[in-house]
This record gives C-alpha cells, sequence and structure tokens, in this order.
C-alpha cells in the first residue's frame, strides 16, 4: 500500500479530526437540553408580588425602589424567613427520607381542596413534573402592575399580603377568609399567591396561559379568559426550578367544585383526572370532605388512580384503605378533630395509632396548629396490586 508524502497524510489526519470534534459537539448539543425562555412580564410579577429583587430591564423596577414598596419587602421576607425557620425547613429534611419512595420517581401529584397552597405541596414533592391543584376559589388574574398608579400598587400589595396571614399562622387558608380575600376586584383569585409561592420557592416562570378543558378531557387555551361574564376555569403556570433550570415543569390550578353533583357532571374534569394513574396524591386541611358520602367520587378516584397518597385525618379517612393493598406509615399523633368539624372523628384511626409503630411529626402542619399535635399518614400501593376500580359508596369500618 502506497502512503501520500508526510505533509498531506498529517493534513488530512488533522481534517479527520476536526470532522470528528464536530460530529461530537453536534451530537452533545442535540442531546442536551436547552434552557426555556422566560416570559419576562410573567417572571417579573411574580419577584414583585414576592418581594424580591428585580432582574435588570425590569419594568417594574422603578415601583421597587419606593420606598412603601421596601417596607412590603422587608414584612415579607421577615414572615418568610421565620416560615423556613420553623416549618418549611424541617419538612423539607422530613420529606427526604419519609417521602423517599414518593419522590424516587418524578411523578405527577394531585392535591384536591387546595386553595393556591402550591408552598406545601412542593415542599414535600419537589421533584413532580406536574402538579394539579383543584379547589373552589376563582383562578384570577395578574395585572399590569407596571401601568398602574403607585397607590393602587400599593393597595395591591397590601392586598396580596393579608391574604398570606393564614398560611403564616395556621399553615392552611380558611374558606371564609379566602372567600373575602381572592374575591376582590383588586385580588381576584388564586394567580398572585401562586406566584408568590412559586418565586419564593426558587422557580422561575416561564409562561403563564389560562386555560379551558374540552370534551375530551384536553387542556387548551381559553381563547375566552377575561372576556366580561366569563369565568376562568384553570390557569396552566409552566417554570424551572433554580436547582435545574433546563427542566420546564407545570403546575395547573382548577377553580371547580369536587362535590359528587358537580363532579360527576364534569365528564372532561373526570377524563383529564383519569390521566393521572400512578400519580402522588396529598391533601390536608381539607375540612374532611372526603369523609362524607357526597364527595364519594373525588374519594374513589384519587384511591383508584394514586401510586402514593399523603395525607391528615382531614382527607381519605384511614378506614378506606385496604392493608393488603397499601402500605401505611403513621405520623404524629392523632386527637379528636377540632370543634369545628362532627362526626368525622375515626376510631379504627385512634385504634391504629395505639397499637402501630408510629413515627413522630417534627413540624406543625395542619388544624391543630395551636396544640401542635398534628397527624399525618404516607401510603405506598404495594408494587403486586395493580390499581383498582372505583370502590364502591360504602362507608368504611370503624
Amino acid at each position: 500500500m502506497r502512503f501520500p508524502r508526510k505533509p498531506v497524510f498529517f493534513a488530512a489526519l488533522a481534517a479527520l479530526i476536526l470532522v470528528a470534534a464536530s460530529c461530537n459537539q453536534g451530537a452533545s448539543k442535540n442531546t442536551s437540553k436547552a434552557i426555556p425562555v422566560v416570559e419576562r412580564k410573567w417572571n417579573d410579577f411574580a419577584r414583585f408580588v414576592s418581594g424580591l429583587p428585580q432582574e435588570e430591564g425590569s419594568a417594574l423596577s422603578n415601583a421597587a425602589s419606593a420606598v412603601w414598596y421596601q417596607k412590603y419587602t422587608e414584612n415579607l421576607t421577615q414572615a418568610w424567613t421565620n416560615l423556613q425557620t420553623n416549618r418549611l425547613k424541617q419538612m423539607r429534611d422530613w420529606a427526604a427520607t419519609e417521602l423517599a419512595e414518593a419522590n424516587r420517581e418524578p411523578r405527577d401529584v394531585l392535591y384536591t381542596f387546595s386553595g393556591p397552597d402550591f408552598l406545601h405541596v412542593f415542599t414535600f414533592l419537589p421533584r413532580a413534573k406536574r402538579y394539579v391543584l383543584i379547589a373552589l376559589e376563582p383562578v384570577g388574574s395578574a395585572p399590569d402592575l407596571a401601568a398602574a398608579k403607585p397607590g393602587e400598587v400599593s393597595n395591591y400589595l397590601e392586598l396580596v399580603d393579608k391574604s398570606l396571614n393564614d398560611i403564616y399562622k395556621r399553615s392552611y387558608f380558611i374558606t371564609f377568609n379566602m372567600d373575602k380575600d381572592l374575591r376582590r376586584k383588586e385580588v381576584d383569585g388564586a394567580v398572585p399567591l401562586l406566584a408568590v409561592f412559586l418565586a419564593r420557592t426558587g422557580n422561575r416562570i416561564i409562561d403563564l396561559r389560562y386555560m379551558r378543558l374540552n370534551e375530551r378531557g384536553e387542556l387548551g387555551v381559553d381563547t375566552n379568559a377575561g372576556v366580561k361574564g366569563k369565568s376562568r376555569q384553570a390557569v396552566q403556570i409552566d417554570f424551572v426550578n433554580e436547582k435545574d433550570p433546563s427542566e420546564l415543569r407545570t403546575v395547573v390550578y382548577f377553580s371547580t367544585d369536587l362535590g359528587d353533583k358537580a363532579f360527576k357532571a364534569n365528564k372532561p374534569l373526570q377524563k383529564y383526572l383519569d390521566g393521572m394513574a400512578g400519580s402522588v396524591s396529598y391533601v390536608k386541611s381539607a375540612s374532611y370532605l372526603m369523609h362524607y358520602k357526597d364527595f364519594s367520587a373525588i374519594r374513589e378516584l384519587i384511591l383508584a388512580k394514586c401510586y402514593a397518597y399523603i395525607g391528615d385525618d382531614t382527607g381519605i379517612p384511614y378506614g378506606y384503605f385496604d392493608k393488603k393493598k397499601w402500605s401505611i406509615q403513621l405520623y404524629g399523633k392523632y386527637l379528636k378533630p377540632v370543634n369545628d368539624f362532627s362526626g368525622v372523628d375515626q376510631d379504627d384511626l385512634r385504634r391504629a395509632y395505639e397499637a402501630a409503630p408510629v413515627k413522630e411529626l417534627p413540624f406543625n402542619l395542619g388544624y391543630h396548629w395551636h396544640s401542635k399535635k398534628q397527624n399525618m399518614m404516607v401510603t405506598i400501593r404495594k408494587g403486586d396490586v395493580a390499581p383498582a376500580p372505583a370502590a364502591s359508596n360504602a362507608a368504611p369500618k370503624k
């Protein structure tokens, strides 16, 4: 075999190396994840209502420099610091071990009777790709604060701050207070509070869209959102977390009634939730609604679809979990329900707390916030049992 002369040979070899290198670079570009582009106005809005510094070029930078806004930022930051120290840190530390199985894979999360409480579900389950929150409170809107007068902006932020008081103090929204706080002309729903919780948990909003389900249970952009007389059905907020800015995630908030009469008639929502098989269900401070036959349909759907269930005694009653199908771990202390609710005491759950190994619950989350004696149950569907069809309406044994 004849070889070319050395200069030609080495030139050809160098060319081959360059081609190979460029191919490798192209391959790495194809396999790497691009960081999603942030929709500026939504992320700026979230940071502004959260009391976080505005980024360069924000239309809200001038408003953020005002003395009254600095005071708002100081107050909100102090409240958030207290929340981190006294509750959220303990929740994260606990979840790292006790919710390790629920967090092992990035499953969808369903949070019913949630209000706009993205804060606690994200603290427990930070790896999910899709969070679905469902509650009665209206979706609301994110006003153009850059175009508003300073007095209007100051009043708006004061109302946002006021609506957060129950979360700071009690860890849950009180329905009566939300009915006032989130149905005002200024603060008209869940969107601003979702924005606060997203921004303050280290997330950047990529996009915010008002959505509506079609008859097949598919979400699409609501072209009538904002039209007078037309209520918003849902909002979808796409976001990325600072720990993985290339991983796009979504929170969807539905404003709807989950009582049997309304839910059974809402075929599009049923079809949408049917697509959440293998999800993690979270419930807290839920007014014991799923104890009643009038909320049996959503209870049955959760039991049929979810892989894991995390909740306190206000959610699905203990007696509905078949011990042959579910692994159950109890935490904290079970006390008689607070005086606001009657007929929802669970004798079987009390006996389980007396008999079964119960683990410590190192944080205060729920209706017994005053005594700090809270309870929680974590259930995991056993691997050899497939999701069951909808259960009967029969009450659990007590």
